[in-house]
């Protein structure tokens, strides 16, 4: 039995290995260290200088979408917070129907101000 914070060896992406070879094609040696840094998809305002990062990341072969809040302490530099979460990209399907249904829950109990829930 393993103990439990042992961690289980995954495949990188770099190098050569079934991993790899899943990929060719869709992803270049460039991409694969863009994402072993993160790549920032999308910022979200969220207004006193608050915002949410949406990044993509991987790590040992592991392929992630980040959701970190950040702090903007310098005009037009945002830092990340130790407030985050990593989802593995297979369940962003599942993330967004989530959202989708939060969102209607929201408007029909009335927490939208005019006009934020036309979207």
């Amino acid at each position: 039995m393993r103990p439990p914070n042992a961690m289980r060896a995954a495949p990188a992406l770099a190098g050569s290995g079934p991993q790899k070879d899943r990929l060719a094609g869709t992803i270049n040696e460039t991409e694969i260290k863009q994402l072993a840094r993160g790549i920032q998809v999308a910022l979200v305002d969220k207004g006193k200088g608050a915002g949410l990062r949406i990044s993509l990341s991987s790590w040992r072969g592991m392929h992630r979408v980040e959701l970190r809040e950040v702090t903007e302490l310098v005009a037009g530099t945002s830092f990340p917070t130790k407030n985050g979460v990593l989802v593995p990209v297979e369940i962003i399907d599942d993330l967004i129907d989530a959202l989708v249904a939060t969102k209607a829950k929201a408007i029909a109990l009335g927490l939208f101000s005019e006009g934020r829930a036309k979207r």
